[in-house]
């Protein structure tokens, strides 16, 4: 694994600045997370969290994710980080709580909340969605931080430099904040932030017979008007 790891970073070490995505050098201002920006390489990112004591746990490149682990105060977090398919530029980071009965739900949210409110201040937006408890830390257009009580009974922390994923109750959280505009922060309704929207339209489909069912079909009412046709001559030559 750890022979992996370093190939990786060679090779994104190596590439030349023009490489990077283009976009990638927009202005405006980019989520953090230990320092560094989420617009920054990968192997900084990955540095600057293994500085806070996490470790790295595996790289997935089929599905270009790297996940690392340790602990945010008491509770030891698990850190997915989503690259796109160069693994350099991120997309976004998750941070999950543990799941189980042993948990306090209530107890790991505030812990995580008063750690993000030391890293960024206090958040533009806290509320609840779908009886979730969550809070929202606005950056710039597709770049906020947001933190959510899931229902599975865990706590996930979203870290987005663009939202080509999302949480499930993403949208809700957006239709949330246009309802109740916050100080500072640009009018945006909930469909201008959406970046992920399918560009296809979706069809109806309706049902359309086989030609195979069709001569199924009419070979059935022909068997059964032969059938009618000889029960009417027999009964007539009884006659």
């Amino acid at each position: 694994m750890q022979k992996l790891y370093l190939f990786i970073l060679s090779i994104v070490l190596v590439l030349p600045s023009n490489a990077l995505p283009t976009d990638s050098l927009q202005t405006g201002e980019h989520v953090s997370l230990a320092g560094v920006a989420l617009s920054d390489s990968l192997p900084a990112i990955i540095s600057a969290l293994e500085q806070q004591e996490m470790q790295l746990v595996d790289i997935d490149s089929a599905r270009h994710n790297v996940f690392m682990s340790g602990a945010i105060g008491n509770i030891e977090m698990l850190v997915d980080i989503s690259t796109d398919k160069s693994m350099q530029r991120i997309n976004h980071i998750q941070m999950s709580s543990p799941k189980g009965d042993d948990r306090n739900q209530r107890a790991d949210y505030h812990a995580l909340f008063e750690w993000l409110c030391g890293e960024y201040g206090r958040p533009d937006w806290s509320g609840t969605v779908r009886s979730h408890h969550f809070s929202r830390w606005f950056f710039d257009f597709d770049r906020d931080v947001i933190l959510i009580a899931t229902g599975s009974g865990n706590v996930e922390i979203w870290f987005y430099e663009n939202h080509t994923k999302r949480n499930i109750d993403y949208y809700s959280i957006l239709k949330y904040c246009e309802k109740n505009p916050a100080a500072e922060v640009p009018m945006l309704s909930a469909a201008e932030q959406i970046t992920w929207k399918r560009a296809d339209s979706v069809g109806v489909r309706r049902h359309v017979a086989t030609r195979h069912k069709k001569r199924t079909a009419l070979r059935k009412r022909t068997a059964a008007k032969k059938k009618r046709s000889g029960r009417r001559r027999a009964s007539r030559r009884r006659r």
